[in-house]
């Protein structure tokens, strides 16, 4: 075969690929306040773009220098407001894991999926499938942090996912690729 025949193949080949049915990207949402107030314009939003997932905060966990403790816990709310997969996302400062033992990081395993799941009960919300961590972890707190994730599937029983910055990739020899079943990359302030 000949180079150009080669080139006319590799283009063809290209092209043939490129031209595959367009996949629909589900749209979904975060919801970052404590006060859950789903009012009628964020409902039309909701329903209207066909949503399925609401990422929903329910607690930080931070390490005020006085042990790790939940901050913002959500208020009670209306889950029947949208008809939604409710995704409870629990944010832990990094600091959360400086200096951290092994039996530190099985009690905070243990209270994040005993509140995670107090709360979903408390709303009366539907089966939980999902539980996504966002943690901005470094190169110094990512194992500490990788055990508490592999810990968290193991005693909540359901998906994990986390959150990804932008310097996590870039610097992903140092930072590591977290133990998860999903990673959704955070591009904000841009």
């Amino acid at each position: 075969m000949s180079t150009n025949s080669k080139l006319v193949f590799f283009i063809a080949l290209v092209a043939l690929v490129s031209c595959q049915k367009e996949r629909k990207h589900p749209i979904d949402f975060y919801y970052w306040k404590s006060n859950v107030s789903f009012d009628a314009v964020e409902q039309h939003y909701f329903n209207g773009l066909n949503s399925q997932r609401l990422y929903i905060r329910f607690f930080d966990v931070d390490n005020s220098g006085k042990g790790i403790v939940p901050v913002s816990k959500i208020k009670p709310f209306d889950c029947t407001l949208l008809n939604a997969e409710y995704v409870p996302v629990i944010f832990i400062t990094n600091r959360t894991f400086n200096g951290i033992t092994g039996k530190g990081i099985d009690e905070l395993t243990k209270h994040i999926n005993d509140l995670t799941t107090e709360i979903a009960v408390a709303n009366n919300l539907p089966k939980i499938g999902e539980i996504q961590i966002d943690c901005d972890w470094t190169a110094s707190t990512r194992n500490d942090y990788f055990d508490f994730l592999k810990k968290l599937k193991a005693i909540s029983k359901k998906r994990i996912s986390c959150t990804i910055r932008l310097h996590q990739i870039s610097d992903k020899e140092k930072t590591g690729i977290p133990p998860v079943e999903k990673g959704y990359l955070m591009c904000y302030a841009t």
